[in-house]
């Protein structure tokens, strides 16, 4: 199982948007592995967090209405759990998705946001 952490940083003003920190900018992972996204929320602000892949056919989370997109709340940590699609492909693939903290599920405010990248590979 591989890891992205994601912090949210706390914000200077309550209508910053903050640039969202992935420690694990580039994560290298194997089709058909699980994938923990554990963020940790020091922006009070945010109560909801969000994975989105920009390629809608790089479904990591199988079983939900919109597989490639997923949210939950969160308070000062949380997490989310996701599969490496088996993109049935023998050459690495760059996935790249968008982190978003928002104030609740109704994401009428977004706190915090980063665009950082998977590299799916096949042994």
């Amino acid at each position: 199982m591989f890891e992205v952490q994601v912090v949210f940083p706390a914000a200077n003003s309550p209508t910053q948007t903050t640039m969202a920190r992935v420690l694990t900018t580039t994560l290298v992972a194997r089709q058909r592995d699980r994938v923990t996204w554990t963020f940790f929320n020091c922006d009070t602000r945010i109560g909801y967090a969000e994975i989105e892949f920009q390629n809608t056919t790089h479904q990591f989370f199988p079983g939900t209405a919109n597989p490639h997109k997923f949210g939950k709340n969160v308070g000062g940590s949380g997490d989310i759990y996701g599969d490496v699609p088996d993109l049935n492909v023998t050459r690495p693939v760059l996935s790249k998705y968008t982190v978003r903290g928002w104030n609740n599920p109704s994401k009428s405010q977004l706190c915090s946001e980063h665009d950082p990248e998977i590299l799916i590979y096949e042994p």
